[in-house]
């Protein structure tokens, strides 16, 4: 009996081979996988995949480029700095008292008018293109440029300059201000969200389970 269990011993290889390729054993080897990785012929299309996972959340299509988003900002800006003007310039004509010439203090309340017009115009105008900066960003934009201003001014000496700077910088301010909020919210907005969710393909001869998510 030993000899001839012995004289066998050559055909084990050849079976545990047979085994392995039979259709019943290899199907087991490319069967279910903990991470759902595709088997040799590849799951169903029937049922989704951890590698079809859909894709993560692109940009909106609806968003306005930089450029159409600066050109309503600077319209909407100009607008809104012609409209608040016009009070600033009552007001100033209110604070000029008894003195005879108040075409400074009018023009002092004009410039106030438009300082205080920019962020407001800026915010409103990219808005309408689907902007995703704040107000406040607007509105701190301008007030740092504007500090910044001042402080220029104690160097400056020619006193005409001086009232000019104060719209200017406002509106550079604001402008900045508000694209920088823009950029910060746009930024958050394309972060994908991690989720994973149990997924079943379900095949002619075989069966996958895996797991299905965005990462």
């Amino acid at each position: 009996m030993g000899l001839l269990k012995a004289r066998h011993t050559w055909l084990w290889p050849f079976l545990c081979l047979f085994a392995l390729f039979a259709p019943g054993v290899s199907l087991a080897e490319n069967g279910p996988h903990l991470l759902g990785s595709p088997s040799a012929e590849g799951p169903s299309e029937d049922g989704p995949r951890l590698l079809d996972a859909p894709p993560l959340a692109e940009h909106d299509a609806s968003s306005s480029s930089p450029i159409i988003r600066l050109a309503a900002e600077l319209g909407a800006m100009a607008l809104t700095s012609v409209v608040l003007a016009v009070p600033g310039a009552i007001v100033g004509f209110g604070l000029c008292g008894e003195r005879s010439d108040c075409s400074s203090a009018a023009g002092y309340g004009i410039l106030g008018g438009v300082s205080v017009g920019a962020p407001l115009g800026v915010w409103w105008g990219a808005r309408l293109a689907d902007g995703k900066g704040t107000l406040l960003g607007a509105f701190l934009g301008a007030g740092t440029a504007v500090g910044a201003w001042t402080v220029a001014t104690l160097f400056i000496t020619n006193d005409d300059l001086k009232p000019l700077g104060f719209p200017l910088f406002s509106i550079i301010g604001a402008l900045v201000g508000y694209e920088l909020s823009h950029a910060m919210n746009a930024r958050q907005e394309k972060i994908p969200a991690f989720s994973v969710q149990p997924s079943l393909a379900v095949g002619s001869r075989h069966a996958l389970v895996g797991l299905h998510g965005s990462f």
